[in-house]
């Protein structure tokens, strides 16, 4: 048993004197030497060269700043202006249709003519008292007569693109 005891501790005495030799190389070789040594050469690699500033100048100023307002591109906008606004077109004032047959009365009197049997009516104006017999497709006063019936005279008339009719009662 002497020499089982004897042959542990032999061993464990080996382990700790293989331990302690490790520890102790590694503590006397520090990893950060060597680190610090490449950067020591690379440093010295490193040439430094002097600055130089330029405090006066010979610059002619006022005629750089002559050029820099010449190039018209420079000042051009980088964005340009928006458009004006659209104008809103002005309303279309609708004819006085009312107004235009003032005075125009048309009578109740019809008569019958030519060979497509074209109907004519008399209408009286202001400046025709006597009355003219007049059909559809004749005018009076700018207005085109457009339908005839037995109560009534349709007169149409044609602005802005559009038609306005009116219809006038047969007296």
């Amino acid at each position: 048993m002497k020499r089982v005891e004897l042959f542990l501790a032999l061993v464990c005495g080996l382990i700790l004197a293989a331990s302690l030799g490790v520890g102790g190389v590694n503590a006397a070789r520090n990893p950060m030497d060597e680190k610090l040594a490449n950067f020591e050469l690379e440093l010295a690699a490193v040439t430094y060269v002097p600055e130089e500033y330029v405090t006066d100048s010979d610059a002619n100023y006022d005629a750089i700043q002559r050029s820099i307002v010449q190039k018209s591109k420079l000042w051009k906008e980088l964005v340009p202006p928006p458009p004006p606004p659209k104008r809103r077109p002005k309303p279309v004032k609708k004819p006085n249709l009312v107004k235009m047959l003032q005075g125009v009365i048309a009578s109740s009197r019809m008569e019958i003519t030519g060979p497509g049997g074209r109907k004519l009516i008399q209408v009286k104006t202001q400046e025709n008292r006597t009355g003219a017999w007049l059909g559809v497709g004749d005018k009076v006063k700018g207005l085109t007569i457009k339908e005839i019936t037995k109560e009534a005279v349709v007169f149409s008339l044609m602005s802005n693109n559009k038609e306005y009719t009116r219809s006038l009662p047969r007296r």
